[in-house]
């Protein structure tokens, strides 16, 4: 399944949808996660696809 997750904030708001990316990644699902980019490098560092 593809999943797209949106989220705004700080960092703290962002974070815990890395973690539901990569889960859901681990899952076998193919995942997208959109919000500011300023938190790219921080979400590609761990594996997660990014859009901004």
């Amino acid at each position: 399944m593809r999943v797209a997750i949106v989220t705004v904030g700080s960092r703290g708001d962002v974070e815990p949808y890395i973690a539901l990316g990569l889960g859901l990644q681990f899952g076998g699902h193919e995942v997208r996660l959109a919000t500011h980019a300023e938190y790219e490098a921080a979400i590609r560092s761990r594996g997660v696809t990014v859009h901004t």
